[in-house]
């Protein structure tokens, strides 16, 4: 029996409204989509326990943030206590990129690990599926780099394209990352230089796009 105390991670899901955060939780919690949703009012949560490698217990609790304007003055309650942030936007929608911009300065300006350093931001491109997109892979690589993204993904929460094993694999990542805190070791946090390939789950190498790519920016997550 597993008597070990279970560790609660707080994972912060910004971005505009009408980006699909709702729907990524549902989609990865409940697995399922729903197309209507009403916007997001203030903030809504929700949590899935996880079993580490070593038995270790922990407790997901991803924050959905309401994307509209109002609710920025508030983000600095929201934002306390965070162990991670994905940003989010709309891969049709050049406003929604733009604004990630926004959401990336508020978070840093306003909110700091223990140890001083940023909340570790992942950003989300979302409906890969689409064949009308505006953004080019170049520019958003670029913009990872200039507001210091350790990576960006691509997915599509309608197709259910890469939720999974996105989440997963950064959940993975951070409970490896909080068992060698507690064991006072260091772990490096980059996403590897890897990619998956949709059709066949096999792995891509970073130069060969898919529907997940990584940019391997700056060192974020170190103990």
């Amino acid at each position: 029996m597993n008597d070990k105390k279970e560790t609660t991670i707080k994972i912060l899901v910004v971005g505009n409204s009408g980006v699909g955060k709702t729907s990524l939780c549902n989609r990865y919690i409940n697995e399922r989509f729903v197309r209507a949703y009403k916007p997001t009012v203030g903030v809504e949560f929700c949590s899935k326990e996880f079993e580490s490698e070593k038995n270790n217990k922990f407790n997901f609790q991803f924050w959905d943030i309401g994307g509209q304007e109002r609710y920025i003055y508030m983000t600095h309650v929201y934002y306390k206590n965070s162990d991670f942030c994905l940003i989010m936007f709309d891969l049709m929608n050049r406003e929604s990129f733009q604004a990630c911009a926004k959401w990336k300065t508020d978070l840093d300006e306003k909110y700091r690990l223990a140890d001083g350093s940023k909340c570790p931001c992942l950003l989300i491109g979302n409906k890969c599926d689409m064949s009308n997109r505006v953004l080019e892979q170049s520019e958003i690589e670029d913009f990872c780099r200039e507001y210091e993204f350790y990576g960006y993904m691509e997915m599509s929460v309608k197709k259910n394209i890469m939720v999974k094993e996105t989440i997963e694999y950064i959940s993975n990542a951070i409970m490896k990352k909080k068992e060698n805190e507690q064991e006072s070791s260091k772990y490096d946090f980059y996403l590897r230089q890897e990619a998956f390939n949709l059709k066949t789950s096999t792995l891509y190498d970073t130069k060969k796009i898919g529907c997940l790519s990584v940019v391997k920016t700056t060192s974020c997550c170190n103990t």
